[in-house]
């Protein structure tokens, strides 16, 4: 009898083979039960995307599934894609530089099965760059409001979605060159509040690499776009703030600052 899926991991990478090593490493130390994964190669180099062949064989007998796109669709309509090959009755998105244990992994499969009253599921955040560790507890509750005013604490990795609230969500606009997550927790957040599944931690790990979103050009850009398109959804503060960050060219100017 064939095991039902519930949960689907998705998995964009691009450029970033030795970290996706990383990841899966950990989520895959023992065969995995009642998941799905499904990695994502955006157009990578021929050079990172031959690391990255050698890498799908070595969990050639995990439950990992690889798609490799001919031209490069940005972040958005990556994920859209893996979306659209699962089967599971959720839905994770990890991004390929972020780290989820394994136990983590086995506690949130026990964590669905027991039927969460929520449509979303949130996990802690702990945030490690070269100096010290800090961990975020995400808002749950009046998700509305807290991300017309505040936005999202968290990142995509910390999120777990259900296939329905993904479907009604229409999955992410891939029209928006940066912030997608930003758009997707706010929208989301229109119809419902959250669960936060416990002791479950993602960690995000600042570094120098090339981010998907890395481009202070294409921020700026994402910026008004998310602003135009969301602009009845936001407390006049929060219009406020990016109204400002994008006619000072905020992402532009730390560019500057940090060289």
């Amino acid at each position: 009898m064939k095991t039902q899926i519930q949960i689907s991991i998705i998995i964009p990478t691009y450029n970033r083979p030795k970290r996706l090593d990383g990841l899966l490493s950990s989520v895959c130390a023992k065969e995995l039960d009642k998941i799905e994964i499904i990695v994502v190669d955006d157009c990578s180099t021929n050079e990172n995307k031959n690391i990255l062949r050698s890498i799908q064989k070595k969990y050639i007998t995990s439950p990992i599934k690889f798609i490799w796109n001919e031209v490069n669709k940005g972040g958005g309509k990556t994920r859209n894609i893996g979306a659209a090959e699962s089967s599971g009755e959720w839905i994770w998105f990890i991004d390929d530089d972020d780290l989820v244990t394994h136990e983590t992994i086995l506690n949130v499969v026990v964590f669905v099965t027991q039927k969460p009253k929520f449509s979303l599921l949130f996990l802690k955040c702990r945030i490690v760059d070269a100096r010290n560790s800090n961990i975020i507890t995400p808002q749950c509750v009046n998700l509305k409001e807290h991300f017309s005013k505040y936005g999202n604490q968290i990142n995509t990795s910390c999120a777990i979605f259900s296939r329905s609230l993904y479907e009604r969500l229409e999955g992410w606009d891939d029209k928006l060159v940066a912030g997608q997550d930003t758009d997707l927790f706010l929208r989301a957040a229109q119809l419902t509040d959250a669960e936060l599944i416990p002791k479950c931690i993602v960690t995000f790990v600042l570094h120098d690499d090339m981010r998907i979103t890395g481009n202070p050009k294409k921020q700026v850009i994402g910026k008004y776009q998310f602003l135009v398109k969301n602009w009845h959804l936001l407390s006049w503060r929060r219009r406020g703030r990016y109204v400002l960050t994008f006619v000072f060219l905020v992402p532009l100017l730390r560019r500057v600052v940090s060289r």
